[in-house]
């Protein structure tokens, strides 16, 4: 069969959206520029970020809805 996850299992992707928490990043949007923090996050766009103000300039950069998975390391399934 063909179509997307979230077609295939909706209630699935709809759990997993409760288990992602969101990013902080309305306060850091006043920083000129993030901190050379190694805090690693994992984004809920499959992407390691070195910390989480790296991740809220690439979700203000794409316009995407990243959320933080889970601190540390994305790991691969």
């Amino acid at each position: 069969t063909s179509g997307c996850a979230a077609c295939l299992f909706p209630e699935q992707v709809k759990l997993l959206k409760m288990l992602l928490f969101p990013p902080r990043c309305g306060e850091m949007a006043e920083l000129q520029a993030c901190p050379l923090l190694h805090l690693p996050v994992c984004g809920s766009d499959g992407n390691t970020y070195a910390n989480e103000c790296l991740l809220c300039v690439q979700k203000m950069k794409t316009r995407q809805d990243i959320q933080i998975l889970n601190d540390g390391e994305c790991q691969d399934i």
